[in-house]
């Protein structure tokens, strides 16, 4: 359940409802940003058959920078890093820079991009090679340094989903084969140097058996990290249930607990997504749906750590989704950025939050602030 707080003549009146308060988001894109042909066009692009339709693999991950002003993807198999200005008020995208795959930093086969909270970082999973890149970001000219500050050389094959932590302690990745773990990294930045290093904190193991950990996502205060679960599609018909798993994190020693406190799964509604992203407020979650081409929207109960009701989808034709990949909501919650593999572009839709609660049970009025 959900609450909204009301202060009449110094008296704390409380509506709970199972309802989120005015959620809404648009069902067709406010704009479509393409990737540059020209930028891919000579490249040989591996072709794969995902729920009985071809795929190539083109734009995967997207990521909001500095204000939700700036606009970050990346290219699995062209290779490169885009990075757009947001013009909000015409609702247009001007290229800003790119930067391409090197020897020493590969980026063919970038799988998902993240930027962490302060601005500073943005951090590349690479599933062909086997590493973590990461940048530095000007957060004056919001330009990426295009040397990375550290590279990480992943022991499981294909690393898949990245995000740091809101207190920029963390940088965890997944792996979609191998041990299929999800492995969390201690971030830690000189002040003289400026320099990153990255140490190996923990794993968390697979308990999914064929399902993968394909991405994952912390709570506004980290406490939680929700992990989706999935196979791979392009070798396994994705025929089988996906699963949203909840854990409890640690953020003093870096380590998820081993059981999940929550488990979502419907065989009939889910059948596995490839990114997952909790709104601002963590009221509600975000699941990119591949081979459906479906963005799931969610209710979590933050209390509990459990994921509630469906109560949006963003489905075709509206919607206009090709293999939706990475996804990422603005930190001010108006806009979902939505990478996509088929057609090569990102998809941004409106998203407006007009009264949202925190998840609240009728037993847990105690934990209401006074004012």
């Amino acid at each position: 359940m959900l609450y909204k707080k009301y202060i009449i003549n110094g008296i704390i009146m409380v509506l709970i409802t199972t309802e989120l308060f005015g959620f809404l988001i648009d069902k067709t894109p406010m704009c479509e940003v393409f990737t540059p042909q020209s930028l891919h066009e000579n490249i040989d692009q591996m072709v794969f058959i995902v729920g009985n339709r071809k795929r190539v693999s083109t734009c995967s991950g997207v990521a909001w920078f500095h204000d939700n002003n700036y606009l970050a993807t990346v290219n699995f198999e062209g290779g490169f890093i885009c990075t757009y200005r947001f013009n909000k008020s015409e609702k247009q995208f001007i290229p800003l820079q790119i930067i391409h795959d090197s020897n020493d930093a590969k980026l063919v086969g970038a799988d998902n991009i993240a930027v962490s909270d302060d601005g500073t970082l943005l951090a590349v999973s690479i599933n062909r090679s086997q590493q973590v890149n990461v940048y530095s970001m000007n957060t004056e000219t919001h330009l990426i340094d295009p040397v990375p500050m550290a590279i990480v050389k992943h022991k499981d094959p294909a690393v898949h989903g990245v995000r740091f932590s809101h207190d920029n302690n963390y940088v965890v990745c997944t792996t979609i084969r191998g041990a299929n773990s999800v492995t969390i990294y201690k971030l830690e930045k000189d002040k003289e140097t400026k320099k990153v290093n990255l140490t190996l904190v923990s794993n968390l193991k697979n308990r999914f058996k064929i399902l993968k950990p394909k991405s994952l996502d912390f709570t506004q205060d980290d406490n939680y990290v929700a992990v989706v679960y999935a196979t791979n599609v392009t070798t396994v018909k994705n025929l089988v249930t996906g699963v949203v798993a909840i854990y409890k994190f640690d953020k003093n020693t870096g380590i998820i607990e081993e059981k999940p406190i929550s488990i979502y799964r419907n065989n009939r509604e889910f059948v596995g997504g490839e990114d997952i992203n909790f709104s601002p407020d963590d009221s509600c979650i975000f699941i990119s749906e591949h081979a459906r081409d479906r963005i799931l929207v969610h209710e979590f109960d933050k209390i509990h750590g459990k994921i509630g009701k469906r109560i949006a989808e963003l489905k075709n034709p509206e919607a206009k989704l090709s293999f939706p990949h990475g996804i990422k909501i603005s930190s001010d919650g108006k806009y979902l950025a939505v990478a996509n593999y088929g057609d090569d572009k990102c998809s941004i839709y409106g998203v407006d939050f007009l009264a949202g609660g925190s998840t609240l049970n009728l037993d847990d009025l105690s934990q209401l602030p006074s004012q």
